[in-house]
């Protein structure tokens, strides 16, 4: 192996109460990380991964900045600087606070930001996602193409076998009907995110984004939406702004680094594991083999730094 790493920074749906804990009480940088968050936003946010309730956590303006306050005091505690980043859907941010693109602070308000307009974005019940198994880019198109109750498109390209779809909940249930058990599962979120239905988000959300510092990033960064590096300000802050609608593109991602920036090693930083499984896929799919490791917690920490030494 040629020794170069990606760290990948994990999304919303990985929470889970008591994330963060034990990094917090064993890691002064990771202390620091959610001392900050909680100053910034000032709440107590820490708390809240910490000891819950589950269903204040599970609140979207609070899930947001949870996961990205713990996905960064992950990577803060690991200190190591790699090669390139990513991250899938709201991980993008922690990736470019990583890439010292984007202030920590500034980061974690953005994120709750972006959580209540996209949850203010459709009532409650009207929009839905649905992962689809087994299935191709191609027949997926041709399953959507074929509703009559409404609009489905795209999310997440995850993995070879793992699409998610997006949209509006007459046209997944009609989905979900036409294509089985076996191949589609609900995802539990109140609406449809990454999709046409989160127009009014985008719209709310925009002038946030365009009142934030971003500064070129110091570590190549990959966009959701292009599936490619963004290596000027102005170019990560178009692609915030087109990732609320915007199709997360993660498999071109993780081929284009594997193929393309001959890494070997990747690391996923968050609470749960959610993005190793799929680079494994990816890279099987490609024939190559790689490395993925992962730190949410004390044990992962110590694994993935002598992994790495």
């Amino acid at each position: 192996m040629s020794g170069r790493t990606a760290f990948l920074f994990t999304g919303q749906g990985s929470q889970y109460v008591g994330m963060g804990k034990e990094l917090y009480a064993s890691v002064p940088a990771a202390k620091e990380v959610f001392d900050r968050a909680d100053a910034a936003l000032g709440t107590p946010i820490s708390r809240i991964c910490f000891e819950g309730p589950e269903e204040d956590l599970l609140l979207t303006a609070n899930t947001q900045p949870a996961t990205l306050t713990v996905s960064y005091a992950a990577f803060r505690a690991l200190g190591i600087i790699p090669d390139v980043v990513a991250g899938h859907s709201l991980g993008e941010y922690t990736a470019l606070v990583a890439a010292l693109a984007l202030a920590f602070e500034d980061a974690v308000r953005l994120v709750r930001k972006r959580g209540k307009a996209m949850s203010s974005a459709v009532p409650p019940g009207d929009g839905g996602m649905v992962a689809l198994r087994r299935m191709s880019l191609e027949e997926v198109g041709q399953a959507l193409s074929g509703l009559t109750r409404g609009k489905v498109t795209v999310a997440n390209v995850n993995c070879p076998g793992q699409i998610v779809v997006s949209g509006e909940i007459a046209a997944i249930e009609e989905l979900c009907e036409k294509l089985g058990r076996r191949t589609t599962f609900r995802l539990p979120v109140s609406a449809a995110f990454h999709s046409f239905m989160m127009r009014p988000a985008e719209k709310a959300f925009t002038p946030e984004l365009e009142s934030v510092a971003l500064k070129n990033p110091r570590i190549p960064v990959y966009v959701n939406v292009d599936a490619a590096k963004a290596t000027d300000a102005d170019s990560l802050r178009n692609a915030l702004i087109r990732q609320i609608c915007g199709q997360v593109r993660w498999q071109e991602i993780i081929e284009k680094m594997i193929l393309e920036d001959e890494i070997d090693t990747f690391v996923e930083l968050g609470p749960k594991k959610a993005l190793q499984g799929m680079v494994q896929v990816i890279a099987e799919g490609l024939g190559k083999k790689v490395r993925a490791l992962r730190v949410e917690d004390l044990e992962t920490l110590n694994e993935t730094k002598a992994a790495l030494s």
